[in-house]
């Protein structure tokens, strides 16, 4: 069965119903999600020992958020408040779907030690093995018996990129950030990455001053980031 699409979303609606107003709050966020949701629909490269991070889970999260609001406060978000939230729905796990060949990168250097993975991506890949396995060290075609060396790569490479995907999907929003223009305000994108990174966050991150509540742009309207990151 097809997935509704994201415009089919309560969040949508609302921010909809915000008239013109919010006319260039919606025009951005189209230019995220279009392209997101396309990326998201299929999610071939999510791993497959966890929830399937596709469109179908985004449109859920979108959903749930609505369910958790009241419908006073519901009224009363503004049309930034209202964008962080749809977006940070589609956008919290992107990371867990990340380019085919860095999975095939990350199992190669589990196997025999070498790939193209940057240095810095393999020293942290070392450091995850040391962490959570310790003793475990590549290339691991010489130390495990054939029948247990696929099975084993597959579990490993899952579990890192699951340890991984906060990190992978502030990176997409770091670059997609950059070509997005005309966003709400000055800091809507370093606001957005840190809702999504949020949804990992513990107490005392997140009563820290980035989450504060604050007015915004030119027109002086309301971000209570801690709030939107509660009901993430």
């Amino acid at each position: 069965m097809k997935t509704a699409d994201w415009t089919e979303t309560a969040l949508w609606g609302h921010l909809m119903g915000l008239g013109n107003s919010a006319e260039s709050t919606r025009h951005y966020v189209r230019g995220w999600l279009d392209d997101v949701q396309t990326l998201v629909a299929k999610a071939s490269t999510s791993p497959l020992n966890f929830t399937l991070h596709d469109d179908g889970h985004s449109y859920r999260v979108a959903q749930r958020m609505v369910d958790l609001i009241p419908d006073e406060t519901l009224s009363r978000l503004s049309d930034c408040e209202l964008a962080l939230l749809i977006l940070s729905a589609y956008l919290h796990d992107i990371g867990m779907n990340p380019n085919y060949d860095t999975i095939l990168k990350i199992r190669a250097f589990l196997l025999t030690g070498n790939s193209d993975l940057s240095t810095m991506e393999a020293d942290c890949l070392q450091k995850w093995l040391d962490e959570t396995h310790p003793g475990m060290q590549p290339p691991l075609w010489q130390t495990l018996p054939d029948d247990e060396r696929i099975e084993q790569i597959e579990r490993l490479a899952a579990y890192y990129c699951r340890f991984r995907h906060n990190d992978w999907s502030e990176e997409f929003i770091s670059e997609k950030g950059k070509i997005a223009t005309h966003a709400p305000y000055g800091l809507f994108v370093q606001d957005l990455t840190a809702l999504c990174k949020s949804h990992h966050f513990g107490m005392q991150e997140l009563m820290s001053p980035s989450f504060d509540l604050r007015i915004v742009g030119t027109d002086n309207r309301l971000v209570n980031l801690r709030y939107l990151a509660a009901i993430l």
